[in-house]
């Protein structure tokens, strides 16, 4: 029998109210079985229970005594398993703003660049501006864009959009709220998620990306998401004091970033 693993999610809110979720998945991060939603403990486990049927069952320590009764095994999860397990968290109760990702590789990616950027923070910083321009092959393509980029701490959130809209709003032509944008706030809540990307990627909250345009919020593509990741380590080089610096992605390629007309402080 092919074994599989359970883990639980925890609670979070949908668009049925709140819920508890468990996930049934292949070893070492090699794909999900099934997000098992239930309205209770009891009900999710139910259903995971009916997913796992015919195999045999690991599952993460903490549902030892789920696991005495139903003679499954305990193990801690794999690097692999608490990132796959992470990314249904998000999916889950994030209403998904990866849904337009297919390759893990953008996903892995991402999440790196937002662990080393919230680590280069710190508390050094309260505001960071800055212009980035990326040069080079990213994913199979070409890249030679510019971007205006605005971070702040408290709360933690990266803004960017082209430097002629960013700009407009510096000046006062155009408020920030109406610049088409791309947002990458990083939230507390829901404290499942919050968990599992901190067991995932040590992060202390949940980033989620998504494009601004007429006050309406969209997810990214891929090629959009990865594009938001080299920005994130651009910014991360210079506020290591890497104002230029060459950037090799998993999902492939390689690029130039270079940043300038940076101004940070405390407040």
């Amino acid at each position: 029998m092919s074994e599989l693993v359970v883990s639980r999610i925890g609670e979070g809110p949908t668009n049925e109210g709140s819920r508890v979720a468990y996930l049934v998945a292949r070893p070492g991060g090699a794909g999900v079985v099934r997000c098992c939603v239930g309205e209770s403990d009891a009900t999710a486990l139910q259903e995971a229970e009916r997913a796992v049927a015919g195999h045999e069952v690991v599952c993460e320590p903490a549902l030892a005594e789920v696991a005495a009764t139903r003679h499954w095994r305990t193990r801690e999860l794999d690097e692999g398993e608490r990132i796959q397990h992470a990314h249904a968290a998000v999916a889950l109760f994030c209403d998904d703003p990866f849904d337009q990702i297919k390759d893990p590789a953008a996903l892995l990616d991402f999440f790196d660049a937002c662990v080393r950027l919230q680590r280069a923070v710190g508390t050094a910083v309260d505001v960071w501006r800055g212009d980035i321009q990326l040069a080079g092959e990213l994913a199979g393509e070409r890249i030679d864009a510019g971007f205006s980029g605005l971070l702040s701490r408290e709360p933690f959130m990266v803004t960017f959009a082209e430097p002629s809209l960013m700009a407009e709003a510096d000046v006062g032509r155009r408020k920030l709220d109406d610049v088409a944008r791309i947002d990458v706030p990083f939230q507390s809540t829901p404290e499942s998620v919050r968990r599992a990307l901190r067991d995932a990627y040590e992060l202390d909250a949940v980033p989620l990306p998504y494009f601004t345009k007429d006050r309406k919020k969209y997810s990214l593509d891929q090629r959009t998401l990865s594009r938001v990741t080299i920005v994130l380590y651009a910014i991360r080089g210079e506020l290591s004091g890497l104002p230029a610096t060459v950037i090799k992605p998993i999902v492939g390629g390689s690029v130039l970033a270079q940043v300038g007309n940076v101004s940070k402080g405390k407040i």
